[in-house]
């Protein structure tokens, strides 16, 4: 079951999930919601990313307040009327917690919900998207723009028989993070089209498609111009790149073939 981290007065706390889905013709929908609090002000922000057939990446934004999605422990229920969407993420293998990065001036809780779950999503105009998803659930009490990192590289693949989270910190601070079909792996290397994991496993990444791409004060922010206003630079100029590509993943004789969504974010220097 995923818990919050307390709230504390006059502090930074933020709350943020994220829930993908892509089908089996390569249909994406990724899901934001953040619940921010800071220097007495509250912030709720929801989002919406699809990429639906050949056409272009579409996002839909929203700042009005809303309730935020539902985990039991084996599914995940979101129903946004602003974003205009409802889903479940049924899970197929266990949530992984972990602890990411911890000082004097707060932590980042991980909580990946579901490293691999069974998604039906209904959107607007009748649309139903249906196939493979993930689901996270990141608590932070430090604001992102003091934890010591300079790049982030970040995906999960799925296929109809395995899985592969990573999650790779580099910087001051550097931590490498993989789950291979739910379960940690030690990771050789982590590049913008390879991961190499445990003594033996491959993943290659195809020529994606770009979902999304800028810094983040101008592209992941765009529904909140005032709130760029007093958020430092450090955080506005956050470079962000997302894909979704086909990939295939080989381990000794075994070789899987699916979708991944991955992204890499570099903060200025």
């Amino acid at each position: 079951m995923e818990r919050s981290l307390p709230a504390r007065p006059g502090k930074f706390h933020l709350s943020k999930w994220y829930a993908d889905c892509v089908s089996d013709s390569g249909d994406v929908l990724i899901a934001y919601y953040g619940l921010a609090q800071w220097r007495g002000i509250t912030l709720h922000y929801s989002s919406l990313l699809t990429l639906f057939g050949s056409g272009p990446p579409r996002a839909r934004y929203s700042i009005s307040k809303s309730g935020a999605p539902s985990f039991d422990g084996s599914t995940l229920c979101w129903k946004s009327h602003s974003l205009r969407f409802e889903g479940d993420w049924k899970s197929i293998y266990p949530p992984h917690l972990e602890t990411i990065f911890s000082s004097n001036q707060g932590t980042v809780e991980w909580n990946c919900l579901q490293p691999r779950a069974g998604v039906e999503i209904h959107c607007a105009n009748n649309k139903v998207l249906c196939g493979l998803g993930y689901a996270e659930r990141v608590e932070m009490t430090i604001p992102p723009w003091e934890i010591p990192i300079h790049e982030l590289y970040w995906g999960r693949f799925l296929s109809p028989s395995a899985s592969l989270i990573w999650m790779d910190w580099r910087g001051p601070f550097a931590k490498r993070i993989l789950l291979h079909n739910g379960s940690s792996v030690v990771g050789g290397a982590v590049t913008e089209n390879q991961v190499l994991f445990g003594t033996n496993g491959e993943l290659t990444l195809g020529k994606g498609a770009i979902l999304r791409q800028g810094k983040l004060g101008y592209v992941a922010l765009a529904a909140m111009p005032g709130v760029r206003t007093f958020l430092p630079r450090r955080i506005l100029g956050v470079q962000e790149t997302k894909w979704r590509s086909h990939a295939q993943m080989k381990v000794s004789a075994e070789v899987s073939d699916g979708w991944s969504i991955h992204e890499v974010v570099k903060w200025p220097l």
